[in-house]
This record gives C-alpha cells, sequence and structure tokens, in this order.
C-alpha cells in the first residue's frame, strides 16, 4: 500500500486498519512480499494466526527456492505471555 497525493491520509488509514483486521482474523499462515533494501532483493514477513512469526530479507530468490525456511523467526512469537 502507498499513499499518494490522490487519496486522502483518513482514506489511507482506513484502508491499512481494514488489512491489519485481516491480518489479525486470519487462521492460516500468510506471506507478505515487499521490495528489499538493495536492487534484487526481497523483503518478506511471514504472519501465523495474525502474529509475526518471520521476517528477512532474500537476493533474486526464484519460484524454487524454499525461501520461509531462511527467514529469521521473531523471537517475541515464539511464546504467548498471559496475564
Amino acid at each position: 500500500m502507498l499513499c499518494d497525493a490522490e487519496e486522502t491520509p483518513n482514506s489511507y488509514n482506513q484502508k491499512v486498519q481494514s488489512f491489519l483486521r485481516q491480518i489479525k482474523a486470519s487462521q492460516k499462515e500468510i506471506l507478505l512480499e515487499f521490495s528489499g533494501r538493495e536492487k534484487g532483493e526481497k523483503a518478506f514477513c511471514v504472519f501465523n494466526h495474525g502474529i509475526l512469526t518471520r521476517i528477512g530479507f532474500v537476493n533474486e530468490p526464484d519460484e524454487n527456492f524454499d525461501f520461509i525456511a531462511v527467514l529469521e523467526l521473531v523471537p517475541e512469537s515464539q511464546r504467548r505471555i498471559i496475564y
């Protein structure tokens, strides 16, 4: 999602909030792909049941590469804190 001059900040924020609600409500693993920090690099985030569980960068991945296996685990998501 990108906010541009043709869209109001309020409209953009509503779209982002809707997207976040969908991730939180998901009962599946969700993989998000973004542009990386450098040319040829991709950034990936993995959400499982609405919790960010893996994140990382991969240089020039192809469709046969198991990039999820090389993404770092997010330590905070490995245990749940119960109050």
